[in-house]
């Protein structure tokens, strides 16, 4: 896999509620929304890694 030295782009489509706390989380961060999502989706990457599964009560 080569990397994309400018990075990579991805678009999602957020619930009511997980966009309601994005913006709230922005807000409090002084991020723009596109960062908090960025910053956000990176850390939960670096935690969990590639082995995460939803757990079977939340789908």
């Amino acid at each position: 896999m080569t990397k994309n030295p400018n990075g990579t782009h991805v678009n999602v489509k957020l619930s009511e509620k997980h966009n309601r706390v994005l913006e709230q989380s922005k807000t409090h961060s002084k991020r723009t929304k596109r960062a908090e999502a960025q910053a956000r989706l990176e850390h939960h990457l670096d935690l969990f890694g590639v082995n995460w599964e939803v757990p079977k009560n939340n789908r």
